[in-house]
């Protein structure tokens, strides 16, 4: 179901079929998952809410950038982002560098992430989660400034381009890379192919996500959606989706055609490079089922 914007009144429309290609193939859980999500779950509500019981734990909306109290702010929401990548800045970090201030419970979290990277990941690893973070802190206040301003990209296209950043995608890649303990030379990073494929798996969450969540999003008045933008741009309900449906189908195309690019750089060093392009798709199959 979709809400007609013109009319106010409640259409039915057909969404794409997005479990297809490599997304066709249902996740697979590790055995320890409910174990370690307990963990993890106590861990972030002790973090974020210390006076909270884990089960009466709210949402972050406190301190994300598309539905919460910084959506329309830009000047506070720079200041978060500069506490966010001020421990990454200097690569010679110390806990002394960032005691300074009142730092927000969920910075202090990506904090402990940060150190972790920094006590047990290459260098390269390090240099690619700290380059996608400044990335998305340029990307998140792009899309405060905008939402504070009432503007919103004139096409999908452009509002897709944007969103790249903001959404927070590409960093969870240099996670997927260290949690596997991969050891990939900067060339291959460099590597047309390799880009294709980050850029694709951003895309594909992008586009999946804003199909899914266009009627949740609609409810709280959150503009930047590529269905909205569609819409906003005189399609009717099932053209958006059909125009959307168009742009996912183009990508699925795109993947293959670069899986099929791949090039041989030695045995050692493809084993791993396939690895994180698994665990590139492995983000996008999570982020569609979790939907």
């Amino acid at each position: 179901m979709a809400r007609d914007i013109d009319t106010l009144e409640r259409v039915t429309v057909q969404i794409p079929d997005m479990f297809v290609s490599f997304l066709a193939e249902p996740p697979r859980f590790n055995p320890n998952y409910k174990q370690v999500k307990a963990k993890s779950d106590a861990w972030i509500s002790e973090c974020v809410f210390p006076l909270v019981h884990p089960a009466e734990v709210p949402g972050f909306s406190q301190t994300v950038f598309d539905n919460g109290e910084l959506r329309d702010k830009p000047t506070a929401a720079a200041v978060v982002m500069q506490s966010l990548m001020s421990p990454m800045i200097d690569c010679c970090w110390q806990e002394a560098n960032i005691s300074g201030g009142e730092r927000l419970p969920i910075v202090k979290v990506h904090d402990t992430v940060w150190r972790r990277l920094q006590r047990d990941s290459s260098k390269g690893i390090q240099r690619r989660f700290s380059k996608a973070m400044a990335d998305y802190c340029a990307g998140a206040l792009m899309h405060v400034e905008d939402l504070s301003a009432h503007k919103i990209p004139p096409t999908p296209d452009e509002m897709l381009k944007m969103r790249q950043l903001s959404a927070g995608v590409s960093p969870l890649f240099s996670l997927v890379e260290y949690a596997h303990a991969l050891r990939i030379p900067d060339h291959v990073f460099d590597h047309p192919v390799i880009q294709e494929i980050e850029q694709l798996g951003i895309d594909f969450v992008l586009i999946t996500n804003d199909i899914l969540s266009y009627m949740k999003e609609e409810g709280e008045s959150v503009p930047h959606n590529l269905v909205a933008v569609a819409r906003m741009s005189g399609l009717q309900a099932q053209e958006a989706f059909d125009y959307i449906g168009n742009m996912l189908n183009s990508r699925y195309e795109r993947w293959e055609k670069a899986l099929g690019e791949m090039p041989y750089w030695g045995e050692e060093i493809n084993k791993h490079a396939e690895r994180y392009v698994r665990g590139v798709a492995d983000v996008v199959r999570a982020n569609l089922y979790w939907r």
